[in-house]
Formats: structure tokens, C-alpha cells, sequence
């Protein structure tokens, strides 16, 4: 029992400890990579307090320092399953695009399954990240369902059954492999809508996150930001002050709200892996033009990320 009551009080102690540094992330770049963690910390800190209340006396101080990691967990978490409960609006025919974000992995396990499932959405857009090694040529493979595709080929592709008007490139300063993007304007039957996706770099080192989103939002600047769709992996949690200062940044709503999108394949090279997705990575935003239909994850599939799927209406 002494074991137990002390693994306890140590479970306490990192999900408490790691609540703290989850908010101190609001002032401080190398406290908020402890956020994106943060519903890790609150399962620990939950089964800390559970824990702590039945040793009753000897778990006092677990139960205590678990209830304050739930308390800071909640006050990170709730803006954003408060937000799960925001009004949703039918579909409206000729003014509803279907878009699909997805990073494909570069190790995509099962790429033709991947190409299946995309190909039978038969959304009006599709955009995917690390399109390169196992998954380079998903892509061309998916030309007959998706014919207009950005042709500049970054990391970060657009594939579209509507007809592109014109598109570009993108690159933020990072030195990564990451941090590409694409944009293209699209040919709507309610009129033309500009969509970006983009790959950000990681949370470490601590800064090269942040210079993404303001080189980001930059472009953004050149896009009339009512109609404006940007989706992608951001590496970025909600719970993170990274993902919130973005948000202020990019000026138009997050419409993917609490999407646990990653791991669902083994990941590093200890080969990893995980019951769940643990990680909200992949976002998408929509400015005020478009109203939300629907915002929902989809299938494993071959890479390590979730796909994203969002209806919008205008």
C-alpha cells in the first residue's frame, strides 16, 4: 500500500506539474510545448485525484494536487469544447464546398487505401502535406477524381474538382523540411474562394512555431479574408498559447474543435504507439462567409494522422 500511495502522489506530481507549464506558456515559448500535452496531463491528474481520495489520509496531498491540474487542464481545454456546442447550419445547395485535410505521411503505410477512401469522399477539395517518398505519388494516382491540382510541387498540395483559377507556392523562414504551403483560388458555383494549406514545423525548438504563423498570417494579408479557407497540420494544439495567437493572427474562426488527429500509426524510431490520438494537430479555419455544416475526423487510414472533414456553407 506505501508503493501504491507514493506511485500516486508521483502521478500527482507530473500531471500537476505539468498543468503549471501548460499555462505558463502564455509567457513563456519553452513552458508551451508542455501545452500540447495537456489532456495528458488532466487523464493523470484525474486518476491521481480518484487515486488520492480512496488511500483517504495517506492521499491528501495526490487528491489536492490532482484536483489542481484538473482545475488548470479545464480552464485550457473548455474554450474549445464550449465552442463543439456552437450552432450548426443545413448545407445549402450550389453555396457548400466539402473539403478534406490530411497530412498523407511520408511513410504512408497503405497508400492505395488512402487513394480508395479520398476518391470516394468526392469532396470539392482536398488538401494533404508530405506528399513525398511512400506517399509521392497519392496525388497523381487521385487525377481522375480530383483533375485541377496545384502544379508547383511543395510538400503541400491542393487537389480540387473545382477549376483552379490561379495558385502558388509557399515557404516560411523556418529551416525545416516543414513549413510549406500551397494556395489556389478556386472557380465556386457561389464564387471564387481562395484555400491555403500548409505544413507547419514543430513546437521544439521553441520560436520557429510562432515565425510560421506570423509568415503565415502575412500572406494571408493578400486574400480577402471573408471567403478565405486555410487548412493544414500546424503541429499545434488548441490548449497551446502557440495555436491561440495564431487564431488571433489569422482573424477568421477555427472551425475544427477538439480533433484528436495524431498518432494512429507508431511513430518515432523506438516505434511507438498509441490506443489514441492524444495530439489536435490539424486545423481548419473559414472566414465569416462560410457557416459550418459540419466539422468531423475520418478513418484510419495509412498515414499517422486522421483525416479532417469539414462541410461549410455560404
Amino acid at each position: 500500500m506505501h508503493f501504491f500511495a507514493v506511485a500516486v502522489l508521483v502521478l500527482a506530481l507530473v500531471s500537476a506539474t505539468g498543468a503549471l507549464a501548460s499555462l505558463g506558456g502564455s509567457i513563456s515559448q519553452s513552458l508551451d510545448v508542455a501545452a500540447h500535452f495537456t489532456p495528458l496531463w488532466a487523464l493523470g491528474a484525474i486518476v491521481a485525484t480518484g487515486a488520492g481520495l480512496a488511500l483517504g489520509a495517506s492521499g491528501r496531498e495526490s487528491a489536492a494536487l490532482g484536483l489542481a491540474g484538473i482545475v488548470i487542464c479545464a480552464w485550457l481545454i473548455a474554450p474549445d469544447l464550449i465552442a463543439l456546442g456552437r450552432r450548426r447550419v443545413p448545407a445549402q445547395p450550389g453555396r457548400t464546398i466539402r473539403l478534406i485535410q490530411l497530412n498523407l505521411w511520408r511513410l504512408n503505410v497503405d497508400a492505395d487505401g488512402t487513394i480508395a477512401w479520398l476518391a470516394s469522399e468526392d469532396a470539392e477539395v482536398v488538401v494533404v502535406q508530405e506528399v513525398t517518398e511512400w506517399a509521392a505519388g497519392i496525388p497523381a494516382a487521385l487525377a481522375q477524381h480530383y483533375p485541377h491540382q496545384v502544379e508547383i510541387r511543395t510538400g503541400t498540395q491542393i487537389l480540387s474538382r473545382l477549376p483552379i483559377l490561379e495558385h502558388g507556392a509557399y515557404r516560411a523562414r523556418s529551416t525545416r523540411t516543414h513549413s510549406t504551403g500551397a494556395w489556389a483560388r478556386l472557380d465556386h458555383p457561389s464564387g471564387p474562394v481562395v484555400v491555403v494549406g500548409f505544413q507547419a514545423t514543430w513546437p521544439i525548438p521553441p520560436g520557429l512555431q510562432q515565425r510560421d504563423s506570423a509568415d503565415l498570417s502575412a500572406l494571408l494579408d493578400r486574400f480577402d479574408r471573408r471567403s478565405l479557407i486555410v487548412c493544414g497540420d500546424f503541429n499545434s494544439t488548441p490548449w497551446s498559447a502557440a495555436l491561440r495567437r495564431q487564431d488571433r493572427l489569422f482573424a477568421i474562426e477555427r472551425r475544427s474543435r477538439a480533433l484528436m488527429t495524431w498518432p494512429v500509426r507508431p511513430y518515432t524510431q523506438l516505434r511507438l504507439s498509441s490506443p489514441l490520438p492524444f495530439l489536435a494537430l490539424d486545423h481548419i479555419y473559414a472566414g465569416p462567409d462560410w457557416k459550418t455544416v459540419d466539422v468531423r475526423l475520418g478513418p484510419r487510414l495509412g498515414s499517422d494522422h486522421l483525416p479532417v472533414i469539414a462541410v461549410l456553407t455560404r
